[in-house]
C-alpha cells in the first residue's frame, strides 16, 4: 500500500516537473495582458464591481426614500413648528403631551416638556401660554391624532 502511494506521488511530481507551463500559472497571470482572456476577465471584474455598486446605491436610495416619506407622512411638524405632540388613547379618551423643539422658546420658557397627560383643551392653554400659533398648534395635535390611530390598532392586533 505504501508502495502504491509513493508510485502515484512520484508521477504526480513527475507531471509537474515535465509540465511546468501548465502549472506554474494560468495564461491570463503571466501571458499577455493584451489577450483576449485577460480583457476578457478585465470586464468581468468591472461588471461585477458596477453590479456590487448599483445594489448597495439601490439599498441606500431605498432608504433616503424612506426617510423622505417618513417626513412627509408626520409633515415635519416638530421641525418647522419647534413643537412635538404626542397623542395618548386611554379608556378616559385622549390625552396629550408635548415637547418644544426650539430652543430659542426653551430658554424663554425655561421647559422643554410637559411630564403628564393632559387634556386637549389644558394641552391649548399651555401651548397659547407658550406663544405658539394656532395653526401650528392645530397641525400638531393633528398629526398627534393620526399616529395614534395608525399605531394603536397594530400594537392591540399583534
Amino acid at each position: 500500500m505504501a508502495q502504491k502511494c509513493m508510485r502515484t506521488a512520484t508521477a504526480l511530481m513527475a507531471v509537474w516537473l515535465l509540465t511546468p507551463r501548465l502549472t506554474w500559472a494560468c495564461p491570463v497571470c503571466l501571458a499577455d495582458p493584451n489577450s483576449p482572456m485577460a480583457v476578457g476577465a478585465s470586464w468581468g471584474m468591472l461588471v461585477l464591481l458596477g453590479i456590487t455598486a448599483g445594489m448597495f446605491s439601490a439599498f441606500a436610495g431605498f432608504f433616503l426614500y424612506l426617510m423622505k416619506r417618513a417626513r412627509m407622512a408626520i409633515g415635519d411638524v416638530a421641525a418647522s413648528n419647534g413643537l412635538g405632540v404626542v397623542c395618548v388613547r386611554v379608556p378616559e379618551g385622549e390625552r396629550f403631551t408635548f415637547i418644544i423643539t426650539d430652543s430659542t422658546k426653551v430658554r424663554e420658557l425655561g421647559f422643554q416638556t410637559i411630564e403628564r397627560l393632559m387634556r386637549e383643551s389644558e394641552l391649548r392653554a399651555q401651548l397659547a401660554l407658550a406663544g405658539f400659533p394656532q395653526p401650528a398648534v392645530e397641525e400638531s395635535i393633528q398629526v398627534a391624532r393620526t399616529w395614534a390611530t395608525a399605531i394603536a390598532p397594530r400594537r392591540h392586533g399583534a
